[in-house]
C-alpha cells in the first residue's frame, strides 16, 4: 500500500483496509525521522518533513477514529502533538493534545493524565494563564483521583485548580 503525497483517501471496501491504511500513515514518519536528532544542523531542511509527518499523524488518527480505534486514533494525536512542540508550534501541541486526550477518555486513563499534564503545563508554564489551566487541571485531578487512584495526586491538582480560579491561596 503507497501512500501519496497529498494524504487523499481512495475509497476502501473494508474496515482492515481503512485501519491498515491509518497503520501505515503513522509508521511512514517513523522512516522518515531515523536519526534525525543527531543532525541538529539539518533542522530547516527537515522542517517541511516534520510538518508532513504531523499531517499523517492527524490523517491516521482521523481514520482511526471513523474505525471507532479510539486508543490508537489518541496515539497519533500524541505523536503529532509531540512533533508541533518539536517545529515550535506550541498552540497547535495543546489542541492536538486535547484530542488526544478526549480520544483516550476511559479506555486509558494513563494516557489522557498524561496528556492532560501538557496541557496544564502549555496554559501554566508556556502562557501564564491560570484560568485557562484551571478547568484541564480539575478534569487531571479527577482522572487520578477516579481512575487512577491516586489520591495525592489528585489533592494537589485540585489545590492548584482551586488556587488559581481563586482570589486568594486556600
Amino acid at each position: 500500500m503507497t501512500l501519496d503525497n497529498n494524504l487523499a483517501l481512495e475509497p476502501f471496501s473494508s474496515k482492515i483496509a481503512r485501519i491498515d491504511l491509518a497503520r501505515a500513515y503513522i509508521e511512514k514518519p517513523l522512516g522518515l525521522f531515523q536519526g534525525i536528532r543527531k543532525y541538529i544542523s539539518t533542522y530547516d531542511a527537515k522542517f517541511d518533513d516534520y510538518k508532513k509527518a504531523i499531517e499523517l499523524y492527524k490523517q491516521a488518527a482521523i481514520i482511526l477514529i471513523k474505525q471507532r480505534q479510539q486508543i490508537e486514533a489518541a496515539q497519533a494525536y500524541e505523536q503529532a502533538a509531540e512533533l508541533e512542540l518539536w517545529v515550535k508550534r506550541d498552540s497547535d501541541a495543546n489542541e492536538t493534545f486535547t484530542k488526544a486526550a478526549s480520544n483516550y477518555g476511559d479506555a486509558d486513563a494513563a494516557g489522557r493524565a498524561r496528556c492532560l499534564e501538557r496541557i496544564v503545563s502549555y496554559w501554566v508554564d508556556t502562557r501564564g494563564n491560570f484560568s485557562a489551566a484551571s478547568p484541564h487541571a480539575k478534569t487531571l485531578a479527577g482522572v487520578y483521583e477516579k481512575q487512577l487512584k491516586d489520591e495525592t495526586k489528585a489533592l494537589e491538582t485540585y489545590q492548584n485548580a482551586a488556587d488559581w480560579v481563586s482570589d486568594k491561596p486556600l
